[in-house]
Parts: C-alpha cells; structure tokens; sequence
C-alpha cells in the first residue's frame, strides 16, 4: 500500500492481486452470496456447500507451515498448483517408480493396507531423482487424497503434530505428508531431542497418527537416522536412489532424448 497526502487527505493505493484460475471460482461463489445475503435472500441451501468448501477441499497439493504465535501454534495452508512433472518423466529407476505407483492404486482403491503406510524413506545422494519421485507422486494423487509439503527445518515437531491433526479431521482423506531432510528431524535419539519427541509422538501417543496419515520423507543423509525410526513397522518402505548402472543411464539418456525430438 502507498500512502500519500493530497490537499490534506490520506489515501491508499491498494495493488490488486490477480486471481488464478484455481481461485476465481471460489472467491466468486463468496461474493454472490453475501451480495444476495445484503439484499435479503437468505438461503441455508447455497450457505452450506460453500461452507464444505474448506481449503483441504478445493485442492490436492499444499504447502504447510506451522505458525508460532503468542496464543499457540496453528497450521497454514496454502494450495499449491500441481507440477508439469509425471511418471512418464521418470526412466532408469523403475522399483521406486512402480512402488509410488503401486501406492496411488492402493490409495484409489481405498485398499486397507494403507493403515500400515506409516512412512516411506526416499534416500540417496542429491541430484539422483528423490524430488522428482515425489513430484509425480503428489501430481497423480486420487481425489480421496491429498498431499501437504512441510518444511521442519529441524526447529521442532509441530508440523508434524498438526498434520496429524489435520488427518483425523478427514477421516475420509488419505493425507500424505512430504517433509525434506527428514535426518534434521530424526537423527541419534541420545543426542538429539526432536527425535525423542518424533518416537513419542509416533509410539505413545496412538491418537496422534491416525491410519489415515502418511509420511514421504526424503534425505541425503540416511546414516544419520536413528536406527528406531527406520525399523519395519513404522517405516513400510525405504526407497534407495544409487547412482544409475549403464542400463539406466541408456533408459534416462533415451527418455530426453525422444522429449527433446533428438
């Protein structure tokens, strides 16, 4: 906002802010409806869809951040538009490729094993396709789904705590967690409290991980991670990314190739 004095009188310039494609429609049921509200056409009938409308609802992917403030911590989420990124995009890593794969199919099916997905740890050194596995993952999620991008920073576990709260407010949603470098978060438990916190939370206090709550957790540093978080049973699978063998390089070298018409 710019302020300015004109014969005596202070006015603002407010810059307007476009609405994306994702918004307008929402922002434009908002409108209608308290226009028809001053007018005197109260309907419960048109209140109440847009009441449903929350924002879990009007999206699958999200960035969540956990505010601190004086009267406690809450969650913001802010809808994120999908990426340009596909399975279609991955080569030369079949196994962690087919095991996302496998895991949308389950999510859509509303198979029951998901209650046993508490975890999934892609882990391998920088540049080798974690992010990416991940991308495409959140991009192909089932509408009973929805994915939330938190960054821990390793400051504290509240992320986690109200994300797990967010779950068991939609029962009905399988919500999928994305934290990177979760190693900040989860190292040696003897010298590293946020662990202690992480194993307690996950271990004590059942009511704070509901089945329908999953962790896709990344990192460079797997050997720092404490042996407890990663045992069979809380983490359901580790996915490795090595440096790719000659086949896989011939797949990936093929895949750009034909992308870029070479």
């Amino acid at each position: 906002r710019v302020s300015a004095w004109i014969g005596g009188y202070e006015y603002e310039e407010v810059q307007t802010t476009t609405l994306s494609a994702f918004d307008r429609p929402f922002v434009e049921q908002i409108y209608g409806f308290v226009g028809s509200f001053l007018q005197g056409d109260i309907d419960l009938k048109k209140l109440y869809p847009l009441y449903r409308q929350t924002v879990v609802r009007r999206g699958k992917i999200f960035k969540a951040t956990a505010v601190r403030t004086n009267a406690g911590t809450y969650l913001s989420l802010n809808p994120t538009e999908p990426s340009t990124t596909n399975f279609d995009d991955i080569a030369g890593y079949e196994e962690q490729k087919g095991f996302y794969q496998n895991l949308i199919a389950k999510t859509a099916d509303r198979d029951p094993i998901l209650g046993d997905i508490r975890m999934v740890l892609a882990a391998g050194e920088p540049g080798l396709g974690k992010s990416l596995g991940v991308q495409a993952f959140l991009n192909a999620l089932p509408d009973n789904a929805r994915g939330m991008i938190a960054k821990l920073n390793g400051v504290s576990t509240d992320e986690y705590q109200l994300l797990a709260r967010l779950a068991r407010m939609h029962p009905d949603l399988d919500i999928f967690a994305v934290i990177e470098d979760i190693d900040t978060l989860t190292g040696d438990r003897l010298g590293n409290a946020h662990t202690r916190q992480f194993l307690e939370l996950d271990s004590v206090y059942g009511d704070s991980v509901p089945n329908n709550f999953h962790l896709i957790a990344t990192t460079n540093k797997p050997y720092v991670i404490d042996s407890a978080i990663i045992r069979p049973g809380r983490t359901a699978k580790i996915l490795m990314y090595e440096a790719p063998d000659r086949a896989s390089i011939r797949a990936i070298a093929e895949l750009h190739a034909q992308k870029n018409g070479l």
